[in-house]
Protein backbone atom coordinates (compact mmCIF):
# COMPACT_ATOMS: atom_id res chain seq x y z
CA UNK A 1 0.00 0.00 0.00
CA UNK A 2 1.65 3.35 -1.21
CA UNK A 3 -0.93 5.01 0.93
CA UNK A 4 0.82 5.49 4.29
CA UNK A 5 -2.38 6.77 6.00
CA UNK A 6 -4.53 3.49 5.36
CA UNK A 7 -1.67 1.34 4.13
CA UNK A 8 -0.79 -0.13 7.71
CA UNK A 9 -4.49 -1.20 7.50
CA UNK A 10 -3.82 -4.01 5.36
CA UNK A 11 -1.75 -6.98 6.19
CA UNK A 12 0.32 -9.11 3.63
CA UNK A 13 -1.44 -11.85 2.24
CA UNK A 14 -3.25 -12.97 -0.16
CA UNK A 15 -7.15 -12.95 -0.33
CA UNK A 16 -9.27 -15.03 -2.96
CA UNK A 17 -12.69 -14.60 -4.23
CA UNK A 18 -14.89 -15.75 -6.51
CA UNK A 19 -17.22 -13.54 -8.94
CA UNK A 20 -20.23 -14.12 -11.28
CA UNK A 21 -20.38 -11.55 -14.45
CA UNK A 22 -24.05 -11.49 -16.13
CA UNK A 23 -23.90 -11.43 -19.99
CA UNK A 24 -23.10 -7.86 -20.39
CA UNK A 25 -20.13 -7.76 -18.01
CA UNK A 26 -22.09 -6.56 -14.74
CA UNK A 27 -20.86 -7.63 -11.25
CA UNK A 28 -23.67 -9.64 -9.76
CA UNK A 29 -21.59 -10.99 -6.91
CA UNK A 30 -18.71 -11.42 -5.16
CA UNK A 31 -17.67 -14.30 -2.57
CA UNK A 32 -14.62 -14.48 -0.42
CA UNK A 33 -12.90 -18.46 -1.11
CA UNK A 34 -10.05 -17.95 1.01
CA UNK A 35 -8.22 -15.05 3.16
CA UNK A 36 -4.76 -15.37 4.69
CA UNK A 37 -4.32 -11.48 5.34
CA UNK A 38 -7.20 -10.01 7.47
CA UNK A 39 -10.60 -8.47 6.87
CA UNK A 40 -9.74 -4.92 5.78
CA UNK A 41 -7.77 -6.50 3.07
CA UNK A 42 -10.53 -8.64 1.53
CA UNK A 43 -13.10 -6.11 1.96
CA UNK A 44 -10.81 -3.89 -0.53
CA UNK A 45 -10.29 -6.43 -2.90
CA UNK A 46 -14.36 -6.85 -2.93
CA UNK A 47 -14.60 -3.21 -3.21
CA UNK A 48 -12.46 -3.26 -6.24
CA UNK A 49 -14.46 -5.62 -8.39
CA UNK A 50 -17.54 -3.40 -7.75
CA UNK A 51 -15.73 0.19 -8.41
CA UNK A 52 -14.21 -1.34 -11.93
CA UNK A 53 -17.44 -2.91 -13.26
CA UNK A 54 -17.18 0.07 -15.91
CA UNK A 55 -13.85 -0.94 -16.93
CA UNK A 56 -15.25 -4.79 -17.39
CA UNK A 57 -15.76 -6.17 -20.96
CA UNK A 58 -18.84 -8.60 -21.56
CA UNK A 59 -17.62 -12.06 -21.31
CA UNK A 60 -17.56 -14.13 -24.98
CA UNK A 61 -21.13 -16.06 -25.01
CA UNK A 62 -19.00 -18.87 -25.32
CA UNK A 63 -18.15 -18.26 -21.84
CA UNK A 64 -21.38 -18.01 -20.38
CA UNK A 65 -23.28 -20.56 -18.32
CA UNK A 66 -26.75 -19.96 -17.79
CA UNK A 67 -26.25 -16.04 -18.97
CA UNK A 68 -23.63 -15.52 -16.35
CA UNK A 69 -19.96 -16.13 -16.38
CA UNK A 70 -17.94 -16.92 -13.10
CA UNK A 71 -13.76 -17.22 -12.14
CA UNK A 72 -11.80 -17.00 -9.19
CA UNK A 73 -8.75 -14.14 -8.75
CA UNK A 74 -6.75 -13.87 -6.14
CA UNK A 75 -5.01 -10.56 -4.56
CA UNK A 76 -1.72 -11.33 -3.51
CA UNK A 77 -0.34 -8.13 -0.81
CA UNK A 78 3.58 -8.60 0.18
Amino acid sequence: MHDARHGSLIAPGSVTLRFTLNAKGRVMKVQLLDNTSNAAHAALCEQSFYEAQGDIQPPPSELLKNGTFEDTFTFTLY
